[in-house]
């Protein structure tokens, strides 16, 4: 980290990860060839093996931040990364029964990534903060595996570029009421090359945002959370572009073959939630959050069955791929405490309590029957995100 003068920093982190594994095997097989009752001889096949695996990856994260003014300042990150996955395995016949071969199969990828973010944000004397930026992303996977199974082999080449520009204005009403208005554009471009050709999607998607907060007492922490929002969720590069990979077992309904789908679309979710915060006097918080959320295009694996494809000229076969199934609904309500014991018995230990219990229903409205119920506890929850410091994993970064 470095300090300069006028509220400049910048802030330097690399970091880097080095596993490896590697084991020996030995396998021994022996296959009976009695045919209708009459004992026949019994071949034996014997193997040694090997699994070697290296991974390594490297990255730099930075941060520059600069203050032009007591109200307008500027922050930039950048995030540059490197892995490498590279993964063999042998196996040596030790007979000649041909029961067990001899073989080699390889598999190795490696990923590039970068990221760039630039934000500026403006303090205006009515009380309202404008909050700007621009988001810039690729990554680049090139995958190479040889196998002795066919469904195991293949290479790929295949990347993603997004870019996102986003605007937000934060409000502070009164003592009493703040408000969060905000808007975010962000397209997608995925492409891919594989052994059965070239595959290309890209999407765009318009995401705003609205969030309330009400304060019953202007000087205390209780307060009453309100969200509109408007959030995505892209397909994956798997998803999207991964290469054939036949059943090794039997072809059907439940062992099917797997496939991407370049024609996948967004899922885009409206939702709202209405959260209740306590905060205890002597720390803790008591807090209950509703939320629900209607999902268009749902992203979900299908199986069909399909006849004479490209892998599998003249067959009939089962192929499982990611599909939009449709528009469905999640809903459901969550109660947390977090307080210590003594807080609510005197004479108690002052032990930590941390409690989470939910109650959370979805429907996929396509599909006739598909209605869920869950209960869940846990003793140290994970918050929902209700508000914009949280909404990366809403589908509004950078907010």
């Amino acid at each position: 980290m470095w300090r300069g003068d006028q509220g400049k920093t910048l802030v330097l982190m690399p970091f880097m990860v080095y596993s490896e594994f590697n084991s020996r095997g030995r396998v021994d097989l022996s296959e009976d060839k009695s045919i209708g009752g009459t004992p026949q001889a019994v071949a034996f096949d014997s193997a040694n093996t090997t699994t070697n695996n290296r991974f390594v990856m490297t990255r730099l994260n930075g941060q520059w931040n600069q203050r032009f003014s007591a109200d307008a300042r500027f922050e930039f990150k950048f995030g540059l990364g490197e892995s490498h996955y590279k993964s063999q395995f042998n196996q040596l016949a030790l007979g000649s029964t041909g029961l067990l071969n001899t073989m080699q199969e390889t598999q190795s990828f490696k990923d590039l990534s970068q990221t760039w973010n630039g934000k500026l944000t403006q303090v205006l004397s009515n009380g309202h903060q404008f909050v700007s930026g621009i988001e810039l992303e690729g990554v680049r996977r090139s995958e190479d595996a040889v196998a002795e199974v066919a469904d195991d082999a293949g290479n790929m080449r295949a990347r993603t570029q997004r870019w996102a520009l986003y605007t937000q204005d934060e409000w502070s009403i009164n003592p009493h009421w703040s408000a969060h208005a905000g808007l975010r554009y962000e397209s997608i471009l995925t492409e891919g090359v594989n052994d059965e050709g070239e595959k290309r999607n890209k999407s765009g998607v318009l995401t705003p945002l609205l969030h309330a907060v009400w304060k019953p007492v202007p000087e205390s922490r209780d307060q009453v959370r309100m969200s509109l929002t408007r959030s995505y969720k892209t397909p994956t590069l798997f998803n999207l572009v991964a290469r054939t990979a036949l059943s090794r077992e039997t072809n059907s309904p439940t062992r099917p073959d797997r496939i991407g789908n370049p024609g996948l679309k967004p899922e885009l979710a409206t939702g709202i939630d209405v959260a209740i915060e306590r905060y205890l006097a002597d720390g803790g918080v008591l807090s209950a959050n509703v939320f629900r959320r209607n999902i268009n295009d749902l992203i979900r694996y299908v199986t069909s069955e399909r006849y004479d494809t490209v892998w599998a000229p003249g067959q009939r076969r089962f192929v499982s791929s990611p599909q939009n199934v449709g528009d469905a609904i999640t809903q459901g309500i969550e109660l947390e405490a977090k307080f210590r014991l003594d807080q609510a018995w005197t004479q108690a230990l002052p032990v930590d309590i941390r409690s989470n219990l939910s109650f959370f229903n979805s429907r996929v409205l396509d599909v006739l029957g598909g209605h869920s119920l869950d209960l869940g506890w846990q003793p140290q929850p994970q918050p929902r995100l209700h508000h914009p410091s949280h909404a990366r994993a809403m589908g509004l970064s950078g907010f």
